[in-house]
C-alpha cells in the first residue's frame, strides 16, 4: 500500500506540470516559493514511500523469460542513459541533435530496468517513469515547452561522456550500496 501511495504522490505532483492551468492556479493561490516547497516535499515523500514500500511488498513475479544477454548489456544501456541525462542539462551537441535527450535517457533507463526485473512492482515503478516522460515529451509543444538549445560546446560533450562513464562505473560497483538491490550480473 505504501508503494502505491508513493507512486501517487510522486507522479501526482510531477503531473501538475502536464496541466499548466491547474499548476498556475495553485501557484497563484499559494505563491511560487510555497508551491516549490510543497512540490519538493511531496516529491521527497513520494520517493520515500516508493523506497520503503518497494522493499516491504511481496511482489508478483511475471512470467517473462529474461536471458543473460539482457544483463550483459546493462552497462551499455545505463551508460547511454546517463550520457543522455547529463547532456540534457548542458549545452552539448547531443542536446542540439537529439530532441528531448532527458526523455530518451529515462526511457532507456526505465525499459532496461523493466527487462531485468520481471516482477509486477518493478514494472509498475519503471513503467510509470517511462509512461510519464513519454506523455510529457508528446505534450510539450502543446504546453509551449520546447527544448532550449544554446550554443553547444564540444568540451561539454566530452565532460558529459566522462561523467556518464564514471557514473556507470560507480553504479556497476556500488549499485547495492546506493539502491539496496544487488546486480545479478
Amino acid at each position: 500500500m505504501v508503494f502505491f501511495l508513493g507512486i501517487a504522490l510522486f507522479f501526482g505532483v510531477h503531473g501538475l506540470g502536464l496541466l499548466p492551468r491547474l499548476r498556475n492556479q495553485l501557484v497563484d493561490r499559494v505563491g511560487q516559493s510555497a508551491y516549490m516547497g510543497l512540490y519538493s516535499l511531496f516529491s521527497i515523500a513520494g520517493l520515500a514511500c516508493l523506497v520503503v514500500g518497494f522493499d516491504s511488498v511481496h511482489t508478483l513475479e511475471l512470467s517473462i523469460p529474461i536471458g543473460s544477454a539482457v544483463y550483459s548489456f546493462s552497462s551499455y544501456w545505463m551508460f547511454l542513459s546517463f550520457w543522455l541525462l547529463i547532456s540534457a542539462n548542458l549545452s552539448t551537441y547531443v542536446k542540439l541533435w537529439t530532441q528531448h535527450p532527458m526523455t530518451w535517457g529515462i526511457v532507456i533507463w526505465g525499459l532496461g530496468h523493466m527487462l531485468v526485473n520481471p516482477d509486477l512492482h518493478s514494472w509498475v515503478l519503471f513503467g510509470a517513469f517511462v509512461t510519464f516522460v513519454l506523455i510529457s515529451a508528446m505534450t510539450s509543444l502543446k504546453r509551449n515547452k520546447q527544448v532550449g538549445v544554446s550554443e553547444p560546446k564540444a568540451v561539454l560533450d566530452l565532460i558529459s561522456l566522462s561523467l556518464a562513464l564514471a557514473m556507470t562505473y560507480l553504479l556497476q560497483h556500488f549499485h547495492e550500496s546506493f539502491t539496496g538491490v544487488a546486480l545479478s550480473l
